[in-house]
């Protein structure tokens, strides 16, 4: 007896494996009855498994905001920065069909697969995503509470010969030299970064400091005669964002 069977995306495990592709079963010898009639009962179970549902969605977070270039970890986001998430919903059957919904904290946020929007000032928002499919069931959701960082500062020691070190300088640190030039990298600030759109500030000792002409984040210092201390400090913040603003400090000994 033989028997012609188009399948699309089954799965049947007594004694035939089908996986996800489409093909043709056929001059299939039927032994029994009871086997024929399983056979022919995978013919509905076929066609419902193309809408098969998701029912979990992971949230990919990319924050868009400045990190220095040798900075192995992922961008964090800050208030004020931009943010852009995407729905990847779990198991792709029919997702070309599926339909979006996004809230922030509760609120609407928008349609599609992906979201940008402005991160809110607080310690946190909540995410969330209901996925539909093309009959308006909704068939997953994705929630996620997302961390909001601070802008940070990390100084970093420049030289003209060999350019800029990798090494943190420390929050107490011994100059040795008769002088050297410190930059503040700013993480986790709206891009881009420069005197342009930012307010930036360096004071010793309390008193402000201009840089010269060349980088305003780089800060050159000299040795008095005798020795002591001194506490530099660097601000920052944002024209246009009042909510992106920062300040980084060390003290130097002599």
């Amino acid at each position: 007896m033989g028997l012609s069977l188009d399948v699309r995306r089954c799965s049947y495990t007594d004694g035939i494996i089908v996986g996800e592709s489409h093909g043709i079963l056929e001059d299939m010898r039927i032994r029994s009855t009871a086997v024929f009639a399983l056979l022919i009962a995978l013919v509905p179970f076929c066609g419902y498994a193309q809408e098969e549902s998701p029912n979990t969605v992971d949230i990919i977070i990319e924050a868009d905001t400045y990190v220095p270039a040798f900075y192995k970890g992922r961008a964090e986001p800050t208030p004020g920065s931009t943010v852009r998430a995407i729905a990847l919903p779990n198991g792709s059957l029919g997702a070309a069909s599926y339909t979006y919904r996004w809230e922030l904290n509760g609120q609407y946020l928008g349609d599609g697969s992906s979201v940008s929007f402005t991160v809110p000032y607080g310690r946190e928002f909540l995410l969330r995503v209901d996925v539909f499919s093309s009959s308006g069931t909704r068939i997953g959701t994705g929630e996620e509470y997302v961390p909001i960082s601070e802008p940070i500062i990390h100084f970093y020691q420049t030289n003209i010969l060999r350019g800029m070190s990798f090494t943190t300088v420390p929050i107490n640190h011994i100059m040795v030299e008769e002088e050297m030039s410190v930059r503040a990298e700013p993480y986790f600030v709206t891009t881009p970064f420069s005197s342009r759109d930012y307010v930036l500030s360096w004071s010793v000792n309390g008193r402000e400091v201009t840089t010269g002409d060349g980088d305003e984040r780089v800060l050159t210092l000299r040795k008095n005669e005798g020795s002591g201390s001194a506490q530099i400090d660097f601000s920052f913040r944002n024209r246009a964002a009042l909510q992106q603003v920062g300040s980084g400090q060390f003290t130097i000994s002599f």
